[in-house]
């Protein structure tokens, strides 16, 4: 069962990081995370108040803190996918996020096989062949190319935190760990688009509502995942959400990847699926 939800937060994370994409490429990132966060927040209350739940300080503490390491990460992550491309930014922060709960758990006493130590070296070689040049149709200019790609490495450090954090919640303390989380992030957001004051345009804002409710759904079948699951199993799960958005931005998108970018994709979400298996 935990694999299976965790699997299910991998096409609700695809879809939502889509989606997200999308919109900043039609609204400014800090406007669209502060639409998707505020939607987020609305609906994982009404689910922590209908589900119930008795957490105690440290698990509020816990998902505050996990939820601003998402929000890290989510704002590296939309901002990499507003001048890059959805088949190359999504996989290298996948891969990390993977990366990052394996190393935790090997030192906390989790003692992954030998098959998914090789998927993070996998995962190390993927990011360097991500890197090694524009897209076909992406953009012209190389400097935007390696600013893309540290952005979704400083995403992928970002959702490998929140993992982290977020498994030490009591599997007692119900949904409102990420009512925590989502009031920590949205009041950070909300307050840096106050002082930045980014340009508002019309644009993107039901896309920033769809991706907000998908992404916390996502969030959501984490938390439950984690309640009989392994970190290292279920977060690397749920990091096989790239398959979802470079199926999409492939067929909707029409994105097209050089091949050796392409073989770095594929690497990448196999380094997942190593780490997974392993």
């Amino acid at each position: 069962m935990p694999e299976l939800l965790a699997l299910a937060s991998a096409v609700s994370y695809g879809v939502a990081d889509f989606l997200g994409g999308l919109a900043t490429r039609q609204r400014h990132v800090l406007r669209v995370i502060r639409s998707a966060h505020l939607v987020g927040l609305a609906v994982v209350l009404a689910v922590a108040i209908v589900a119930g739940g008795s957490p105690a300080p440290v698990d509020l503490w816990w998902g505050a803190s996990a939820g601003l390491a998402g929000l890290l990460g989510l704002g590296f992550f939309y901002w990499s996918l507003s001048i890059g491309t959805m088949g190359v930014v999504a996989p290298v922060s996948a891969a990390i996020g993977a990366g990052i709960p394996v190393l935790f758990g090997l030192f906390g006493g989790e003692r992954p096989s030998a098959f998914a130590s090789a998927g993070v070296g996998v995962a190390v070689v993927a990011i360097i062949l991500t890197g090694a040049g524009d897209s076909v149709g992406w953009i012209e200019h190389r400097a935007a190319a390696r600013k893309s790609l540290v952005g979704a490495v400083v995403a992928g450090i970002g959702f490998g935190i929140f993992f982290v954090l977020l498994v030490r919640v009591d599997a007692g303390a119900g949904m409102w760990p990420l009512v925590a989380a989502r009031a920590a992030s949205s009041t950070v957001v909300i307050a840096l688009v106050a002082m930045i004051r980014p340009p508002a345009t019309v644009g993107g804002y039901g896309l920033s509502v769809a991706a907000g409710a998908i992404d916390i759904s996502a969030n959501m079948f984490v938390l439950a995942a984690f309640d009989g699951g392994l970190l290292v199993i279920v977060s690397v799960l749920a990091a096989l959400y790239p398959a979802v958005t470079v199926l999409l931005a492939r067929f909707i998108l029409l994105e097209r990847l050089r091949v050796m970018q392409l073989f770095g994709v594929v690497m990448a979400i196999g380094a997942v699926a190593m780490i997974s298996m392993g």
